[in-house]
């Protein structure tokens, strides 16, 4: 009979500086070890570009996962109120919770009454997360949208 090893665990620890986990969503040439593209060394900067990755990623815009991403860019032609801003918070909870189980979602913060230099609206999305494997280590990221872009 098998016997399953318990003691090893998902979680990739980042003791070796030779291993890298992902890659950086700016894809700049790397001048280092990492390969072609800049590569993420440490679990929770992997996490933070993941994370980014599906905040600006649209619904319906992956080929063939048109359940990956989320609806934002319409939420900006919305009216900026309380319930807005709660349908923003659920979609980016329930699309953590989804596509990054091992990621624990502390707080959001979702700030709409910008508006950018030529007057468009804007918002802002302030993340606050930690790894399950390690909750002591509390991270946050944030993004900027505008009716046209991310950032």
């Amino acid at each position: 009979m098998a016997i399953r090893d318990t003691s090893k665990t998902s979680f990739v620890n980042d003791n070796d500086n030779n291993v890298f986990i992902g890659i950086r969503k700016s894809f700049n040439k790397s001048e280092g070890r990492e390969g072609w593209f800049e590569a993420t060394s440490t679990t929770i900067e992997a996490v933070k570009e993941n994370i980014k990755n599906l905040l600006q990623t649209e619904k319906g815009e992956r080929l063939m996962q048109p359940g990956l991403g989320l609806s934002l860019r319409a939420v900006l032609f919305n009216p900026m109120d309380v319930d807005t801003e709660l349908i923003v918070q659920e979609e980016i909870v329930d699309a953590i919770a989804r596509f990054f189980p091992s990621v624990s979602v502390e707080d959001i913060v979702v700030d709409m009454n910008g508006t950018d230099a030529i007057g468009k609206a804007t918002m802002r999305i302030s993340i606050d997360f930690m790894i399950n494997n390690n909750p002591n280590l509390l991270d946050s990221v944030v993004i900027d949208y505008s009716a046209g872009t991310t950032e």
